[in-house]
């Protein structure tokens, strides 16, 4: 099985960097892995999805929302429904029991729990990539490109802001890691795995913009380059054959009245 050939391969790098993790272990350390865990998790998953359909109901979000839904929900396809269930590595607390390891491990897999309203985690799902690490890079990284790129020419805003939200999946990666939930092999393909996705749903949502914005910008010339809206006369027309001055006056509809009598008066005069 190919998950066989990860776990003896990494198993030197996966112990090494778990022993790492066990020294940082507190109970205010506990609470924050626990905290930032749900920023990759389910919950967060469906959250984000919902918002990023509300913001492409709105031209200025459109894009946000866009590169959002296809990132994240390229991502989680592509990882659940593929990548897990052809790898099929079994969780840590699964692999590890018949290692020297499983002491320590299993140690600092209780005390994570410790402190906090959750306990050891025993997830059934499979282990590799981290599905919570993929998630946080996948949208993270859709998102920054979406406010750092313009969708029409392709180069930088100078957005700078977005860019707070760097530190955000690295740190759901290694609350992973710090519950020992995850090997951190899973974690380190899940931010790859993550960027990756996250990147491919946004082009796609940058083609899908342009597009729509090409037809919305034709549907608008047709729309311009049509012909002119008549407008209906206001006011009374006086018949031409009614009146013989109409050929000196007119029928304005804006002269004066009284002016047209004056008129029309002096005309009569010199002509009889």
């Amino acid at each position: 099985m190919l998950y066989e050939a990860i776990n003896s391969t990494f198993y030197g790098l996966d112990t090494a960097i778990y022993r790492f993790f066990g020294g940082l272990q507190s109970i205010p350390m506990n609470k924050f892995a626990w905290f930032m865990t749900w920023f990759g998790g389910d919950q967060c998953f469906y959250v984000l999805m919902a918002l990023s359909v509300i913001l492409c109901l709105f031209k200025k979000t459109r894009k946000y929302g866009m590169s959002i839904l296809f990132g994240l929900g390229i991502a989680w396809t592509v990882t659940n429904l593929g990548i897990k269930l052809i790898i099929q590595r079994p969780r840590p607390f699964v692999t590890l029991r018949e290692t020297p390891f499983w002491g320590f491990y299993e140690q600092c897999h209780q005390f994570a729990a410790q402190g906090t309203s959750h306990q050891p985690s025993y997830e059934p799902s499979f282990s590799f990539p981290s599905g919570h690490t993929t998630n946080s890079f996948s949208y993270t990284t859709a998102f920054i490109l979406a406010g750092a790129t313009s969708y029409k020419t392709g180069t930088n805003k100078h957005r700078k802001w977005q860019y707070w939200l760097i530190p955000l999946p690295f740190l759901v990666g290694m609350s992973r890691i710090y519950i020992f939930v995850h090997y951190p092999t899973d974690v380190i393909f899940g931010m790859v795995n993550g960027i990756f996705w996250g990147t491919i749903g946004f082009l796609v949502a940058n083609a899908l913009y342009n597009t729509i914005e090409e037809q919305r910008e034709k549907r608008q010339a047709a729309r311009a380059g049509g012909p002119p809206r008549r407008r209906k006369k206001k006011g009374p027309v006086i018949a031409s054959n009614s009146d013989p001055t109409m050929v000196r006056v007119g029928a304005n509809k804006s002269y004066d009245y009284r002016k047209y009598q004056e008129e029309k008066a002096s005309y009569e005069r010199d002509r009889f």
